[in-house]
């Protein structure tokens, strides 16, 4: 395993209510970088129905060596290259570790939706990615990785919930393979045998999961993996054959997956085999962790 001097405690994040996105602190962890996960809130009675599926309907497909599509890039000044409370954005092109994030879904609007996919030139969208899931989650890691956050045809987020099953079956695989392109050209281009971290969100998660069990999970890949954040999307314990649950802050080579609820928040389906890491003590136990507890702190100024 390739592990790096330079993956220390890192960043926490405030709570920020940003178009309809909750953004919650948590704690400090020794040598792993920490991925702060956030949770869309939608009314279920407020979705509209998505388009069917039609192939003519698609947005053009990214093109990865274009630094336009990519929301995150080590060598262009973004969103995650902000820290809390300075003006000025620090780009770390020389840091020895990478992030590979996959940002949760932001294509939300429920009027006007032209397509079950986001299009890369929906300027209006991607300033929306840029403002919140770029700026508060994936410049968690910009102190100390190099962070790569590609833009993708994220399927719309009413396909989660249609009762067309075909046509969102068809916008998550268009999604996926747009993700799985960047990672590939990720790769190819940028990696040069480096270590590295998955972090997703939501629908980030959704991809992320079979990109690992495709490229990482019992490859030659799976030595160059530093973690994987899994957050926001329920993920079975079992999930990997060959990475295993972190069960410690200094474990390294394993994957975390935790969902944030309101308070009180009684839950339809329980299934005992999903992964629960609590992000503020890092056990997988069921033991409360009091506020007081924790060791945090909050960040302002972003």
């Amino acid at each position: 395993m390739i592990i790096t001097d330079s993956l220390k405690t890192f960043v926490m994040r405030q709570q920020k209510y940003i178009s309809g996105q909750t953004f919650f602190c948590v704690p400090l962890f020794l040598r792993m970088v920490l991925f702060l996960a956030t949770l869309q809130l939608f009314s279920c009675h407020s979705y509209q129905k998505i388009p069917v599926f039609k192939t003519n309907n698609i947005p053009q497909a990214p093109d990865y060596s274009n630094p336009d599509h990519w929301a995150a890039l080590p060598f262009k000044t973004d969103p995650s290259d902000k820290i809390a409370g300075d003006t000025v954005l620090v780009i770390n092109t020389e840091a020895p570790v990478d992030v590979f994030f996959v940002h949760p879904t932001t294509f939300t609007q429920q009027k006007n939706i032209y397509s079950t996919n986001a299009n890369l030139t929906d300027d209006v969208l991607n300033l929306k990615t840029d403002r919140t899931s770029i700026l508060f989650q994936a410049s968690a890691f910009n102190n100390g990785t190099r962070v790569f956050a590609p833009r993708y045809r994220q399927a719309h987020f009413n396909n989660y919930f249609t009762k067309d099953k075909a046509t969102a079956k068809q916008a998550f695989e268009i999604a996926y393979r747009d993700v799985e392109a960047a990672f590939v050209y990720y790769l190819k281009n940028y990696n040069q045998g480096r270590p590295f971290i998955i972090a997703s969100h939501s629908q980030g998660t959704t991809h992320s999961i079979p990109l690992i069990k495709k490229w990482i999970d019992g490859q030659k890949l799976q030595d160059q993996l530093v973690a994987a954040y899994l957050v926001g999307i329920g993920v079975c314990k079992d999930t990997f054959i060959y990475i295993k649950p972190c069960s410690s802050p200094d474990e390294t080579g394993c994957f975390t997956s935790w969902r944030t609820f309101k308070k009180g928040t009684e839950l339809k389906e329980k299934k005992e085999n999903i992964l629960v890491t609590n992000p503020v003590s890092w056990s997988l136990d069921v033991q409360y962790v009091d506020k007081k507890e924790k060791q945090t702190q909050l960040i302002e100024g972003l």
